[in-house]
């Protein structure tokens, strides 16, 4: 009997240090997707998008992320299990309440590892320079030219020495004054 316990908490140990170790690695690839997505979401916030939504997309990205991990992992556990049950001519069943709880299980841990990331992509400040820049861009090739003049401007204030700082005179120059 003591026998069967130590197994089943050796087995639980490591199934709870499995889902640490994925966890951080969603929360690791979700860090690097604000990190490489900074434009994108400071723009999204600069027209319009609340925080709250941002935070609402990366939430649902990280739990995918999990979510397709969990299934991956369920249809690996599966055929491990039957290829072994054939080679080892062990009998072997698989309860359908691990089915169930194992993508319940991946979800929780994309929300918890999740959270962090999406929560850091909900406060970015889309007053930043480069969301200015993008979106004087998106504003001036949409025609709408009184909005891209205000973005430029902006931006110039923000980030007078930067390097495209003289481009952006010379754009706001051929504009003319916002009308």
């Amino acid at each position: 009997m003591f026998a069967g316990n130590a197994l089943a908490l050796l087995l639980t140990s490591i199934a709870a240090i499995s889902l640490v170790v994925g966890g951080i690695g969603v929360m690791n690839v979700m860090l690097v997707s604000v990190t490489e997505r900074t434009r994108e979401i400071g723009l999204r916030l600069a027209v319009g998008a609340t925080g709250r939504w941002v935070q609402v997309q990366f939430l649902g990205e990280a739990v995918l992320l999990s979510l397709l991990g969990g299934v991956a992992g369920i249809a690996l556990g599966i055929v491990a299990s039957l290829v072994l049950g054939r080679v080892l001519d062990w009998r072997m069943s698989i309860p359908p309440e691990a089915l169930l709880l194992a993508p319940l299980c991946a979800t929780a841990v994309g929300v918890f590892f999740g959270f962090y990331p999406a929560r850091r992509a909900a406060r970015l400040d889309p007053t930043s320079a480069r969301a200015q820049l993008l979106l004087g861009t998106t504003y001036h090739s949409l025609g709408r030219i009184r909005d891209a003049v205000k973005a430029y401007r902006r931006y110039l204030e923000l980030e007078p020495t930067s390097e495209f700082a003289k481009d952006v005179q010379v754009i706001l120059a051929n504009l003319g004054p916002p009308g």
